[in-house]
């Protein structure tokens, strides 16, 4: 069973006036500005409450098993652990959590890779800062980031170069 979610004081309203818990969410990456931007852009927004920022892969799985967020902001390439592997590890400890990856690319095999290990799915960090609020509501509520299509295609991709390496990868057979 995984780790219940944090309580909070209830700071935000629903449209009918009833009070409910923020969405509680975890931002990790290695470049501090960056990092303070999503901050930034998601301090303004009442539903949502900041409860760390890591800035790199360890202490992000420490701070989602102590802190256990709602959604988790990962950035993928920072040192020591990346984002992927970060990834897989909170999800193993928490399948509940809900894990968007943030990348300087827009790459169908990084996709793919990302959600092989549990993320929700990838918003590019060119378009985080503008559309971080929305997406992390839309991840806290399971709904799809990526068009299924999409996902589809990534993970076919991903299973075709998978095959061709280990074929490539293979020891040549004496004659």
């Amino acid at each position: 069973a995984s780790p219940p979610r944090p309580t909070s004081p209830p700071s935000a309203t629903s449209g009918n006036g009833s009070h409910r818990r923020p969405i509680t969410v975890l931002i990790v990456d290695d470049e501090r500005t960056f990092g303070e931007a999503l901050e930034l852009a998601l301090a303004h927004e009442e539903d949502l409450l900041i409860v760390d920022v890591a800035t790199d892969g360890t202490q992000a799985v420490r701070s989602a098993d102590r802190l256990h967020p709602d959604v988790v902001l990962m950035d993928v390439a920072m040192p020591g652990m990346n984002g992927i592997e970060a990834t897989r590890r909170i999800k193993e400890a928490d399948p509940d959590a809900r894990i968007v990856i943030l990348s300087g690319h827009d790459d169908e095999h990084l996709l793919a890779r990302a959600v092989q290990a549990g993320a929700t799915g990838m918003l590019r960090k060119t378009e985080a800062v503008v559309n971080v609020a929305s997406t992390v509501r839309r991840a806290h509520r399971g709904e799809a980031l990526h068009e299924p299509d999409e996902l589809e295609s990534a993970m076919r991709r991903l299973d075709e170069q998978g095959r061709a390496i280990s074929i490539e990868e293979k020891p040549k057979e004496p004659k």
